[in-house]
């Protein structure tokens, strides 16, 4: 119905143009009238809405009647139109047109503006316009617009005369995925280290920790502990590097005495490994006198206990007492003594 219409202005404006010519045909403009016609832009590209203007400059007493194009003119479209003032009433009914009259008779200028565009590309010819002008006396003349040049160009220019393929979308990954992947690769690293831990430490060798033949434990151990006594490590205020010594000299006793592991052993341990000897165990007193030893030295050591005079001559006594009682229970000749403790390599 849209194109209908259109096509009935087309057909209503030619043919009110035509009735204009035959009604009076072009003759030359009289003084002091002039008509000049205007588009803006000239250059333009498919689609842009282009701007006419038309104006026609009347001397004193002279009306002018302009067009009002509606729908298409020729290659081009008219978007939109602006028409002239209204003339008065008794003017309105002489044609279908706008008229205008100059304002109390004087001298004056009338426009009218029309927005066209064109949907190709060319250069093209906006066509001249119908313009009915009369003078004073009431004779009509008949005039029409210059026609105008105008360029239409494409869209597309240089490179993109032609229009690309669009590329195809890109896809970004949830960010969820990429933490769910590096926790399996950090999952699967210490799994491998764990394997390799475990590895390792199966392949460790165990090495037997001997004595040099001939030489009589309890001898070095209680030569060394008047060493250790003899350095004055009490009386100069070394008290944990003291005790230290003296629990080592003790531990290597009681692993030669009653053959058992005490390197790297806790007293817990220790004491354990007393209470499962067989048919050797401690006597009751002995057994007593090893732990309290040994728990007296971890206070020591690791609490960083400072015991008093006399408990340091109490501590001193009890490691000799335990010295003379591996001694006598003679289990390993002194020529032949050797320790079979096991001792891991680190």
């Amino acid at each position: 119905m849209g194109i209908l219409r259109q096509i009935g202005a087309v057909l209503l404006f030619a043919s009110s143009a035509a009735g204009s010519q035959q009604m009076a045909a072009p003759q030359p403009l009289p003084p002091g009238v002039d008509v000049r016609i205007d588009a803006q832009p000239r250059i333009a590209t498919v689609g842009d809405p282009i701007r006419i203007e038309l104006t026609v400059s009347l001397p004193q007493g002279f009306e002018a009647r302009l067009p009002e194009p509606k729908g298409q003119m020729g290659d081009f479209s008219v978007l939109d139109s602006q028409p002239s003032p209204v003339t008065p009433p008794a003017a309105q009914g002489r044609d279908k047109a706008s008229k205008v009259k100059n304002a109390e008779g004087g001298p004056g200028i009338r426009r009218a503006l029309f927005v066209v565009a064109l949907f190709r590309t060319g250069s093209f010819e906006f066509p001249s316009l119908p313009i009915v002008i009369r003078d004073p006396s009431g004779k009509e003349f008949s005039a029409a617009s210059p026609s105008i040049k105008i360029e239409i160009r494409s869209v597309l220019t240089g490179k993109d005369e032609k229009l690309k393929d669009l590329k195809k979308q890109a896809e970004i990954e949830d960010p969820a995925r990429w933490l769910y992947r590096l926790g399996i690769v950090l999952l699967l690293l210490i799994l491998a280290l764990v394997a390799w831990l475990l590895w390792r430490k199966r392949r460790k060798p165990v090495l037997r920790r001997t004595e040099l033949p001939g030489l009589d434990p309890y001898a070095l151990a209680e030569a060394d502990l008047r060493d250790l006594i003899g350095r004055g490590l009490l009386e100069r205020g070394f008290v944990k590097q003291f005790y230290v010594g003296l629990s080592e000299i003790v531990k290597r006793v009681l692993e030669a005495g009653y053959r058992i592991s005490t390197s790297e052993k806790t007293t817990s341990e220790i004491m354990e490994g007393l209470s499962q000897i067989s048919g050797a165990v401690p006597a009751g007193a002995e057994f007593a006198r090893i732990e309290s030893f040994l728990s007296g030295c971890d206070l020591v050591k690791f609490a960083k206990y400072l015991p008093s005079a006399l408990e340091n001559e109490v501590t001193i006594q009890a490691a000799f007492a335990i010295l003379e009682t591996c001694r006598k229970r003679g289990s390993v000749p002194a020529a032949t003594q050797t320790s079979t403790a096991a001792v891991e390599v680190p």
